[in-house]
């Protein structure tokens, strides 16, 4: 019986070293997430920044057109700068839809990170219900 009591008590040591090790990977993925958070906050302040930016760029391609009209006539070289501009333009247009498409993956991402700590809580409270009954046994 003692034997019995001791393999019990070894299993119920392993299962507090489990439930400890899914609590610390259960903070650490919550600290983790809560820096993903924070860092995706940060991207996507700068990406408002970069739209604004663009925003401006806009304005000042459309002023700068206007006074290319003014003195197309008389340069030279003229459609090969306009050429310049629109590829540029091109760049920023795809690196536009690059962040994107990135703010989409880091969402899923997200979405990935909440099961996995939904599973783990869901784990924790299955360990529990057995540790429990297990003393139930012992108590018994």
């Amino acid at each position: 019986m003692e034997q019995v009591l001791n393999q019990i008590l070894t299993e119920l040591k392993g299962l507090n070293n489990k439930v400890d090790n899914l609590e610390k990977g259960q903070e650490q993925l919550i600290e983790k997430q809560g820096q993903f958070e924070k860092k995706l906050d940060q991207f996507e302040k700068k990406q408002g920044q970069f739209e604004k930016k663009l925003d401006q760029f806009e304005n000042k391609l459309g002023q700068f057109e206007k006074k290319q009209e003014q003195f197309a006539k008389t340069q030279e070289g003229f459609a090969e700068r306009l050429d310049r501009i629109e590829k540029k333009l091109d760049a920023v247009y795809e690196q536009t839809a690059e962040l994107t498409e990135f703010r989409t993956e880091t969402r899923e991402s997200l979405n990935v990170i909440n099961n996995s700590i939904r599973f783990l809580l869901h784990k924790e409270t299955e360990n529990e219900r057995e540790i429990f009954l297990l003393k139930e046994k012992k108590a018994k």
